[in-house]
């Protein structure tokens, strides 16, 4: 079981699963060996540790946030009810309920390992000194045995610590499907979250929208009543702003479901209602250590579809050699094109944030102006509110293209981080 997120909080449920035991006599200490070393190496990836649960004697009297691997004041941000933008990756691999899962059950098989090859150190001790007696008393028969027991251990301990040093790197074949896998939800939740707010820039925008039309249509109403009006006019007023209640209603409906998309990614419950924060506003100044020239060899050293062929049975012939480098420089030569490509669109995007923030800056001296000419009846209501709609257009664009490009950036290093196609 996993922590469930309900209204910010945790509630760890831990289950213990019974264990069985096989315990059979040996008259042979060395077939012994074998078998406990066999047994441990197999079960060894079947366990199962449960979030927050004492896995072994050193984790007593930790803390969730210490047995998790973060700080006190992490552990509180994460588990609050507000869903940051930079939160993202350690929700995802803390409380995805797949992602989190899978790395609870792969954390717990390196420990466990960790814990059978001190016990078998401790059997090597035993028998070291065994082997110590029995060739001091004389007793070579039993020293030969013990002798034989002690490499074996030795060699033992020696594969297993090589097999559970691979398991904790950073990046193995054993665990990169789950690296590779939390990297995608994590994106995927990052693209989510910057879609959300983007609809949150919108239906701002349109709440406002909503706002003047009601005001407009109060005072065709009013107008209308002093004879200064026509009914022409009402109805018009009454037909924008149910015009732009529906799309608000449509937008926020949209919204709602991106939101709970987003959150039962990051763990919530679907019933949950958190704050979703700000995403991050575009920062120029990344582009000055984009350059995909230099940045194709991190690409292609962090690419999982060209670790995964890399790592691959292949033919061991000389023609078979030939064609994998050959399909290997072929995939590393369209990651550098596709990482082009990205580094393009950024350069498109940032000339699009320019365009709409000089058409913003345009915009605002004409609302201004607008405003003042409204407000001494020098133009009309529909004039005014066509000038209005003119400047909510350039406010969305002005978003959008920010959010565009922030996206373009997240995108371009996520393909560096190893998320892009080879194809």
């Amino acid at each position: 079981m996993l922590p469930e997120r309900e209204n910010g909080k945790i509630w760890n449920h831990i289950i213990r699963q019974p264990e069985i035991v096989c315990r059979r006599r040996f008259k042979n200490g060395i077939a012994a060996t074998f078998f406990i070393a066999a047994l441990s190496f197999g079960m060894a990836f079947c366990s199962f540790a449960a979030a927050n649960s004492v896995s072994e004697p050193a984790d007593t009297g930790k803390s969730a946030a210490e047995l998790n691997g973060y700080t006190e004041e992490r552990w509180r941000q994460l588990n609050d009810n507000t869903l940051e933008y930079g939160e993202l990756q350690d929700l995802v691999h803390t409380f995805n309920p797949t992602v989190s899962e899978a790395w609870k059950s792969f954390d717990s098989s390196v420990s466990d390992m960790s814990t059978m090859i001190e016990n078998l150190q401790g059997r090597k001790r035993e028998i070291s000194d065994l082997e110590k007696s029995a060739k001091d008393s004389g007793d070579y028969s039993s020293y030969a045995n013990y002798a034989m027991q002690n490499i074996i251990l030795k060699k033992t301990v020696s594969a297993l610590s090589d097999a559970r040093d691979l398991l904790a790197r950073p990046v193995t074949q054993t665990n990169r499907p789950l690296r590779q896998a939390e990297a995608q939800v994590t994106f995927g939740a990052k693209n989510l979250m910057i879609a959300y707010q983007s609809m949150e820039d919108q239906r701002q925008i349109l709440s406002g929208l909503v706002s003047m039309d009601q005001t407009l249509y109060d005072n065709a109403n009013s107008h209308l009543s002093a004879g200064t009006g026509t009914e022409t006019d009402v109805l018009s007023a009454k037909a924008n702003l149910l015009s732009d209640q529906v799309k608000l209603s449509q937008l926020t409906s949209a919204q709602e479901k991106i939101k709970k998309q987003l959150i039962l990614m990051c763990g919530w419950k679907e019933d949950a209602d958190p704050v979703i924060g700000e995403v991050p506003a575009s920062d120029l100044s990344r582009m000055e250590n984009m350059n995909p020239q230099k940045d194709i060899t991190a690409a292609i050293g962090n690419n999982y579809t060209l670790i995964s062929f890399r790592s691959a049975d292949h033919t061991k012939s000389t023609a078979s050699y030939g064609a994998r480098t050959l399909s290997e420089n072929e995939m590393e030569q369209n990651l550098l094109n596709n990482l082009t490509a990205d580094y393009n669109g950024i350069l498109s995007d940032k000339t699009g944030l320019e365009a709409s923030e000089a058409g913003m800056a345009a915009a605002q001296i004409t609302k201004n102006a607008a405003d003042k000419q409204y407000e001494l009846g020098l133009i009309t209501t529909a004039q005014y509110r066509g000038l209005i709609t003119s400047f909510t257009g350039a406010q969305s664009a002005l978003k959008t293209a920010d959010r565009t490009l922030f996206q373009a950036m997240e995108t371009y290093d996520a393909a560096v981080a190893g998320i892009c196609s080879t194809e």
